[in-house]
């Protein structure tokens, strides 16, 4: 079995999966609480935010033992009062104050949180390897997913649900901020592919079994590092694509290749593991988020490894055992961390409209919601209240004062004592000559007021004298032309003549030629015949 007890908690953790029931998947079920123990939350109301996006803040009053932790590690069943539910487990050997990773986890359609644990053994794992694990539940469920990783808008909102849940753990629990990532199967698969466009901010990878998609529109604000894993022979989600209308549109290399263009890879190298096991993989990305697609050929819908038994054996297809899916995305998450980087979010941006309506509106309504934060708080302020309690997919901002540094001018040089004398001698000459300069413009300038009143009237003269001179000369051209040539107003009633009477070759009136004495005088329109 997946889950052979491992000293304390494994057998603690044995115990807690007894009661069960039949789920998609045809095998036994929890049907109960995992934990001993189920936590009902009281509710804290959070109140509207912009479009309902995120609402009903739980607060928990149950304490965590550090010394029980530390022994036999912790499993717990936790309950909203609006019924949701989740389970969380913290690694045995954990101390307090020691960051932890956090895996996401997000069950497959119609099984429940224990469902999932069992069938891909992950938890041994997390107690070897020292990571906590928060595995969803969906409504009747079912996680809201559906055609191009979009929800359905009569569904629960679901990315509102696993920020509730991710608040929740970061109360109980030291999580590493830097390393939260989602781990899914079927569904859940693309549940998780939706939380890389809608918590990109949060997620820094995500590992879907079975169920890799590419959502439209795709929100991410950063690279998401992806390994995902599916069989050539899924009849559930096929390999080709064109699947279950509702969901399963585009064939799975499609999707893997829409996010490795987003992610900006530039690199495609195959590796074959074994004859049945292909790794295709997208790198020299940014960020370091490559993107890995194990390729299995002739596996069904199942997980790669896994002792879990599928049935009927036929719906689901051959379960792979060349390698174990938890090892290869622990492995792969290891060496994909997510770089330490800020981003004070921009116009068009989720977290901008979040911001600037806590600004204009969150703290005149819900004051406690937003405790601590004033109309004073500056945009980085209130961007990383929203990241510090998970209520917005905001990034770590930059601080004003990093950006005011990054903008100030270089410092200035101190000068030596006798250099800065030097200055100074240079700055009083420098004044006295421009006072001397300043006095003889106003001499200059009262000198050349009458200079200017004469100038202008021998200009004025001469001006009128040329101007009667041409007016003379015009008249004795005008008469000249008059002598050989209609008038310049015949001469152009002649032309419009010409272009609309459609006789024109007899009503052509005459036209002064070169080298007459029209030419010689006038101003003359010289015309080709053909023209």
């Amino acid at each position: 079995h997946a889950m052979a007890p491992h000293r304390g908690s494994r057998s603690l953790v044995t115990a807690l999966l007894v009661a069960a029931t039949t789920s998609c998947h045809g095998a036994s079920a929890e049907n109960g609480a995992l934990g001993s123990a189920s936590t009902k939350a009281s509710d804290d109301s959070e109140g509207r935010e912009i479009g309902n996006e995120h609402r009903g803040v739980a607060e928990h009053t149950v304490e965590i033992d550090p010394q029980k932790i530390g022994q036999e590690g912790y499993s717990h069943n936790v309950t909203f009062t609006n019924g949701r539910r989740y389970f969380l487990h913290v690694p045995e050997g954990w101390r307090r104050h020691d960051l932890l990773p956090l895996w996401i986890l997000a069950p497959g359609s119609s099984d429940t949180s224990s469902v999932f644990l069992r069938m891909s053994g992950v938890l041994p794992h997390s107690n070897d390897r020292q990571f906590a694990l928060a595995a969803l539940q969906g409504s009747h469920l079912n996680l809201n997913v559906a055609s191009h990783g979009r929800s359905v808008p009569w569904g629960p909102d679901d990315v509102m649900y696993t920020k509730s849940v991710l608040r929740d753990v970061v109360k109980r629990v030291d999580i590493d901020m830097s390393r939260i990532r989602c781990v899914g199967f079927s569904r859940g698969g693309r549940f998780c592919s939706r939380l890389a466009s809608e918590l990109s901010s949060f997620i820094s990878a995500i590992a879907p079994v079975s169920g890799i998609r590419f959502p439209l529109p795709n929100n991410s604000t950063r690279p998401m590092p992806i390994i995902a894993f599916h069989g050539t022979s899924d009849p559930v989600n096929p390999w080709q694509g064109n699947g279950n209308p509702q969901y399963w549109h585009e064939p799975v290399l499609g999707a893997v290749q829409r996010w490795s263009d987003r992610n900006g890879c530039m690199t495609y190298k195959e590796h074959e593991v074994t004859p049945n096991v292909i790794y295709n993989m997208h790198l020299d990305c940014k960020d370091n988020a490559d993107v890995y697609l194990v390729q299995i050929r002739g596996g069904g819908h199942t997980w790669p490894g896994t002792s879990w038994t599928y049935k009927p054996a036929w719906r689901y297809g051959k379960v792979n055992q060349d390698i174990d899916a938890n090892v290869e995305i622990f492995r792969f998450f290891k060496d994909h961390h997510r770089p330490a980087t800020c981003h004070t979010a921009v116009l068009g941006e989720a977290c901008h409209r979040h911001v600037v309506w806590v600004k204009k509106q969150g703290l005149k309504t819900q004051p406690k919601l937003y405790k601590g934060l004033t109309k004073k708080s500056s945009f980085e302020d209130i961007q990383a209240f929203l990241r510090r309690h998970i209520y917005a997919d905001c990034p770590q901002p930059c601080r004003a004062k990093t950006r005011a540094k990054m903008n100030k001018a270089p410092p200035k040089i101190k000068k030596a004592p006798h250099q800065e004398e030097a200055s100074t001698t240079l700055r009083k000459r420098h004044k006295l000559l421009l006072g001397r300069d300043e006095q003889r413009q106003v001499e200059t300038a009262v000198l050349w007021r009458p200079q200017k009143f004469l100038l202008a009237t021998v200009g004025f003269g001469l001006f009128a004298l040329a101007a009667g001179f041409a007016i003379k000369r015009g008249s004795h051209f005008s008469r000249n032309c008059q002598e050989q040539m209609p008038s310049t107003r015949q001469m152009f009633l002649g032309v419009q003549r010409e272009q609309s009477s459609p006789r024109s070759q007899q009503a052509r009136i005459p036209f002064a030629k070169l080298g007459d004495r029209c030419a010689n005088d006038c101003v003359c329109m010289l015309c080709e015949e053909k023209s």
